[in-house]
């Protein structure tokens, strides 16, 4: 059922109008979610996550996002008006390679939350990381230590 529904995954087309749509599915590849990201490219209005092969693609309705608008905007004038420092940080996806001491090669992805303190420096890390056997000839990160 996942290979079929993985083989048509790039013809998906979710409703954009007002209803929230939510897809769900599983034993979904890193490489078919990094494929998808690039299909879907920096204006797509679906927010995509993964975690250890599940994979969801939401398509949020305007009335979500009318909502989510007006909390923050709510949240940002009572912050300042009583003068508390805050910081829209939101979360990044990020990619690394490394290898163990048994040179057995490893593809490390997820998702990291940062919090920083006043002088800049981070009080707290919140991540899930997610660690894929590679072979050394599918390295994709390829630079010269120094």
């Amino acid at each position: 059922m996942t290979s079929a529904l993985l083989s048509n995954f790039f013809q998906l087309q979710l409703e954009t109008s007002d209803p929230e749509e939510k897809f769900l599915t599983s034993g979904v590849t890193w490489k078919a979610y990094e494929s998808l990201l690039a299909s879907l490219g920096n204006t797509s209005s679906y927010r995509v996550a993964y975690l250890l092969g599940t994979l969801e693609i939401m398509s949020p309705s305007r009335s979500h996002e009318l909502d989510k608008k007006a909390i923050a905007r709510l949240l940002e004038v009572y912050l300042e008006e009583n003068r508390l420092r805050f910081w829209g940080l939101g979360s990044t996806c990020f990619e690394y390679e490394w290898h163990d001491d048994g040179g057995s090669w490893y593809r490390a992805y997820g998702n990291e939350n940062w919090e920083f303190a006043d002088n800049g420096l981070m009080r707290r890390r919140e991540a899930s990381i997610n660690d894929l056997p590679i072979q050394e000839s599918a390295r994709k990160f390829l630079w010269a230590r120094k």
